[in-house]
């Protein structure tokens, strides 16, 4: 797979009077990429996403996408790029068919390629049974897939979603989240969401921002597989956090009292090793229980009180 960098964000400022709204904040999504974009109210995220999107000025830094220049070359930008608000733009007197067409000539497509972007995008989103319906009597579901349709009827390279499954139910949330992921394929997609288990089911990075500042990146899967492999053992008995520590000295152990301990980032040869170790040194074992410390755990533990 192509793994040019569709969206690079370099050192981005932005100032409000002495208010310093973000503070050097830089990322970057490649092709197939769905990055996820995290912070509480005020950190920052609705300031970038309006400076990616062209919707407001940055005090300094720069914003490309597809290698061209957002201030540079604005015009050419917006042909790069696709963008879903958080209250999809939608005419609802106009047929599905009737405003993807108006789309295509508001985002510059070609007269000769219209008809074939409005019906190849038309299938992509799932909408060819309701394209002749008004989007006023679609339901929800079907009225977000159209808002997802307008920002990629002109085939753009990096695809902005803000809140794209806020306020559905939950089958059309999977619906939504399996569409995001077919685009995907070949596109470059900045998502941006307060449903943390959502960007956790869907994205493949993440970055929060707390304070104008980017304090916080991962890789979803290595997350998730990190700690897959993190256990809590709890004890009948007093276990001796000597025996532990000397047993597994390179182990991260983490000591919740002297009845209960867990290790992180462990294998089953090691997970084997501690059972021996309780039977030898008759701790009692209880329970042995999976630890899987969800995004939703970093965000709090990294933006309260701060």
């Amino acid at each position: 797979m192509d793994s040019q960098t569709y969206l690079e964000i370099n050192n981005l400022n932005k100032f409000y009077d002495k208010h310093h709204a973000l503070d050097d904040v830089s990322l970057n999504i490649s092709v197939g990429e769905i990055v996820g974009l995290l912070g509480p109210n005020g950190a920052g995220k609705s300031t970038t996403m309006k400076i990616v999107t062209g919707n407001l000025s940055s005090s300094s830094g720069d914003v490309l996408i597809n290698d061209i220049n957002i201030v540079q070359q604005p015009t050419k930008t917006k042909t790069q790029l696709g963008y879903l608000p958080e209250v999809p733009p939608l005419y609802k007197e106009l047929t599905v068919y009737e405003f993807l067409i108006l789309a295509s000539k508001l985002k510059k497509v070609p007269k000769k390629n219209i008809i074939t972007s409005v019906e190849s995008t038309i299938e992509m989103c799932g909408l060819m049974q309701v394209k002749n319906k008004l989007i006023s009597n679609l339901s929800k579901g079907f009225q977000q897939r159209v808002g997802i349709a307008q920002a990629i009827v002109h085939n753009p390279k990096l695809v902005v979603l803000d809140e794209p499954t806020v306020g559905l139910d939950p089958n059309q949330v999977v619906q939504i989240r399996e569409l995001i992921k077919k685009i995907s394929k070949n596109k470059a997609i900045l998502f941006s969401s307060h449903i943390l288990s959502e960007v956790e089911a869907i994205c493949n990075r993440v970055y929060i921002l707390n304070f104008g500042k980017i304090i916080y990146t991962a890789n979803i899967k290595k997350l998730t597989d990190n700690l897959l492999n993190s256990f809590q053992f709890e004890f009948t008995n007093k276990f001796d956090e000597s025996t532990l520590v000397k047993k597994f000295p390179k182990s991260k152990i983490n000591i919740i009292n002297e009845f209960s301990f867990s290790f992180e980032n462990i294998d089953q040869s090691v997970i084997n090793q501690v059972l021996m170790l309780g039977i030898e040194s008759n701790w009692g074992l209880a329970k042995m229980i999976p630890l899987k410390e969800s995004l939703e755990k970093i965000f709090t533990s990294l933006t309260k009180n701060k």
